[in-house]
């Protein structure tokens, strides 16, 4: 069966890449074999089993249980059985998503962070390493000049997980780049997330991430820190590789109206792919990479990144004094800071 299709006629604006999940889970759970229709997923209690013997994430646990309510809802004929089934897993859900909020509002670390948590002054010292290594790379000949672009890449990955505070999700994998006039030139710009260059700014603009459907697009203004590496990406190493003729050739060529920055051109993807860009699954293990200790075998992964750099600028008690003088004065925080006075 065309899984795939189904989900996408049933959810029409769901993204591929949330498809391409939910599947994978689906087929994982036959054992990778063909499968002609969902009926082992009725049997809830051997599937629920299943998954407790793959020894899952809560999160990944979560993406199974979602993945079979989503394809049980996508089937064209939606028997009573299908339906009590898809309200199992649907309260399954829910249950569990109670009980990980639970667990957050004890704002405690899991015993993974708690083993591979960092500081942000390690953040910054890592940055700084980056750049060290970047400035004394030669470019001398073709293959050095590749490997430069490279350090600068992890230069400027490095940049955006280490200076709150900009905290980009990873849907910056895609983004583009380029001068304001040039981005006038691209049809969309209203779906894409893009930096615009500008003679003495840079601003960062997020169409389309996992929040933006609640609080809309942003845009911020980069700090200072960003602009020469970043304007050194766009103006001195968008030539070959990155050139509109692709990886073989080593000339300017004719330049594309957009450029992707370094998260579009890493090695592993593959040289010349600036239209097609990195996967946010990609992305978030090459950030993971940019800054695991391996002296005290810490591996912090880019969520627990965020966690890191947003505890180091949010003081909890602060916070939960300010939640109860809103609580006492029954109003909310954002009418409690319109009170405020200076």
């Amino acid at each position: 069966m065309d899984l795939a299709q189904l989900i996408r006629t049933k959810r029409p604006d769901i993204k591929d890449n949330s498809i391409a999940l939910y599947v994978s889970c689906i087929d994982k759970i036959h054992d990778m074999k063909e499968y002609k229709t969902l009926r082992q997923l009725y049997k809830t209690e051997a599937v629920l089993n299943k998954l407790e013997s793959f020894n899952l994430a809560p999160t990944t646990y979560k993406n199974y249980v979602q993945s079979m309510a989503v394809a049980l809802d996508a089937l064209p004929k939606q028997t009573k059985r299908c339906k009590d089934t898809i309200k199992i897993y649907r309260k399954i859900m829910f249950d569990k998503e109670k009980a990980r909020q639970k667990y957050v509002d004890t704002h405690s670390k899991s015993e993974k962070e708690k083993k591979n948590w960092v500081t942000l002054e390690y953040l910054k010292q890592k940055a700084e390493e980056y750049k060290k290594i970047y400035e004394e790379k030669p470019y001398t000949s073709y293959r050095q000049w590749k490997g430069k672009n490279i350090a600068l890449m992890n230069y400027i990955v490095s940049l955006f997980y280490s200076n709150p505070p900009v905290l980009p999700r990873l849907e910056i994998a895609n983004l583009r780049v380029g001068d304001a006039l040039k981005m006038l030139e691209v049809d969309g710009l209203d779906k894409l997330n893009y930096l615009i260059i500008y003679d003495k700014k840079i601003t960062m603009t997020i169409n389309e991430d996992k929040t933006t459907k609640h609080t809309g697009p942003r845009t911020i203004t980069l700090p200072d820190i960003f602009s020469e590496p970043i304007r050194t990406l766009y103006k001195k190493f968008r030539e070959g590789q990155w050139g509109a003729m692709g990886s073989d050739s080593h000339g300017v060529g004719d330049e594309p109206p957009l450029i992707g920055p370094p998260f579009m051109f890493h090695p592993r993807v593959g040289w010349g792919t600036y239209a097609k860009g990195m996967t946010n699954n990609a992305f978030g293990k090459w950030v993971g990479r940019l800054f695991e200790d391996h002296e005290n075998n810490r591996k912090p992964t880019a969520t627990t990144i965020r966690h890191i750099i947003i505890s180091s600028e949010v003081d909890l008690d602060h916070e939960e004094k300010l939640d109860s003088l809103a609580e006492g004065a029954g109003h909310s925080r954002k009418q409690q800071r319109s009170y405020a006075k200076k």
